[in-house]
């Protein structure tokens, strides 16, 4: 059917539907079980927030506020605010200023899934609104929180297939001191090179933003980023020797990883451990879950004290596509019975609309004992038994004239097609007891 000029779908937006949606739900719900198991709960902020959150938080020279927010103007206030581009900011000004929460130690362990959006060029799995799952870890700087939160990460790639087609990227950005004596280090061998670099970090290194140039994907810049000074060749003993606890937890987990030293991450608030789950199944970008440590973002969006924190976000819809692409994605769940109205004969008289009465009974009564139920309320008997059987079902229950005559229905079972009559008045209690002793039968 054609559509208006006008109403079609906005570009970069995408409708999720069957199989899709079905993918995106069970990443969504294999991820909250994860998280809850390590004991987080979930947290719901806006989608809409002052965009001065984000500036804050994130930086006014990232590409993510400079570029791909979509922001407007607030009619009643006079100010800025911006459809969520990330969640992270978000949970930390909701932490800071949650009333239940005032008086008593930041110390939360928090999890979140949601619409996020930024204003990107569409590509293979990313999309201008895009589901992100996050956890966030509040209150403790101790280096074992950090491997404890990448192994929730590495929990969650495992649960879903996805282990061995993931590789962890790991560095460290230190501390402050380590920052100060690279940043020197860095900024003379970046004008040295100069020439090499691409326009866009030719720019930043005129501002003053020589970090952000590691973060590029530009392949000249990359190459360039590879010869740079290195963070940890000029660590301090103390950050040095918290990476290496990191380090050696992550192998005490036997989680593989490899130390990235041109990862930065492109967000103003990481500091210390930050890492990246990639990929090489989805194109040139290739993260599916990463993170680090921001424990200066909390002072940074005014608290009057510094709070230690930890997290990451996992793009939902790249790790649904990953799945298809490596054969881990779940199948479409179908109906474990079918309810087939077999059409009335001509010699019986049983009224139609009575047999559709007591199918529908039979559905709300199974339904209400919690098994999953098909009901057609439409086509002839073949058609219904072709769905029926199309659809996957392990039984199929039959209605027509003698059963309704007789207070029964027949029991199918579309693996063995043996078939039972069982007696039905309005409670299913026979009907379940029966389909159990099917099943223990084959098992």
């Amino acid at each position: 059917m054609g559509l208006k000029d006008g109403v079609r779908l906005v570009r970069g937006m995408r409708d999720r539907l069957g199989p899709t949606q079905h993918g995106l739900t069970h990443v969504v719900k294999t991820a909250t079980r994860a998280a809850t198991l390590a004991q987080y709960r979930e947290i719901g902020t806006p989608i809409v927030e002052s965009t001065a959150l984000f500036t804050h938080a994130i930086g006014e020279a990232t590409d993510v506020v400079n570029k791909e927010m979509f922001s407007f103007p607030d009619g009643t206030t006079g100010g800025s605010v911006s459809l969520r581009p990330e969640g992270t900011a978000g949970v930390m000004r909701a932490a800071l200023s949650a009333k239940e929460w005032r008086g008593a130690p930041l110390t939360h362990k928090l999890f979140y899934h949601g619409p996020m959006f930024r204003r990107e060029r569409p590509q293979l799995g990313r999309y201008r609104q895009f589901e992100q799952f996050g956890v966030e870890n509040l209150g403790c700087r101790h280096p074992h929180t950090d491997v404890e939160v990448i192994a929730l990460g590495h929990q969650l790639l495992t649960d879903l297939g996805l282990d061995d087609h993931v590789q962890l990227q790991i560095n460290s950005l230190c501390d402050i001191e380590t920052r100060t004596r690279h940043r020197d280090e860095l900024t003379a061998f970046l004008w040295d090179n100069h020439g090499q670099l691409s326009a866009t970090s030719r720019s930043r290194l005129d501002a003053g933003h020589v970090l952000r140039i590691l973060d590029s994907k530009d392949p000249g810049d990359k190459e360039v980023a590879a010869l740079a000074p290195r963070l940890l060749n000029v660590a301090t003993e103390s950050a040095r020797a918290r990476f290496d606890i990191v380090l050696a937890g992550l192998d005490a987990l036997a989680i593989p990883y490899t130390v990235n030293h041109s990862l930065v991450r492109g967000l103003d608030y990481y500091t210390s451990t930050v890492w990246e789950f990639e990929t090489t199944k989805l194109g040139a970008q290739g993260a599916v879950l990463a993170g680090g440590r921001y424990d200066s973002l909390a002072e940074q969006l005014g608290a009057s004290v510094e709070v230690p924190a930890i997290g990451w976000a996992a793009g939902v819809d790249r790790l649904a596509l990953l799945q298809l692409e490596c054969g881990t994605a779940p199948t479409m769940p179908h109906p474990f019975v079918s309810i087939v109205q077999v059409r009335g004969s001509a010699v019986s008289g049983v009224d139609d609309a009575k047999a559709r009465m007591v199918c529908l009974a039979l559905a709300h009564a199974l339904r209400t004992a919690g098994v999953s139920v098909d009901h057609v309320h439409a086509g002839n008997t073949r058609k219904q038994m072709s769905l029926a059987s199309g659809q996957g079902s392990s039984y199929t229950i039959l209605v027509g004239d003698s059963e309704i005559e007789t207070d029964t229905v027949v029991l199918k079972d579309m693996a063995t097609k043996e078939q039972t009559v069982v007696p039905f008045r309005n409670d299913a209690t026979e009907l379940l007891s029966q389909i159990q002793s099917s099943e223990s039968q084959q098992l």
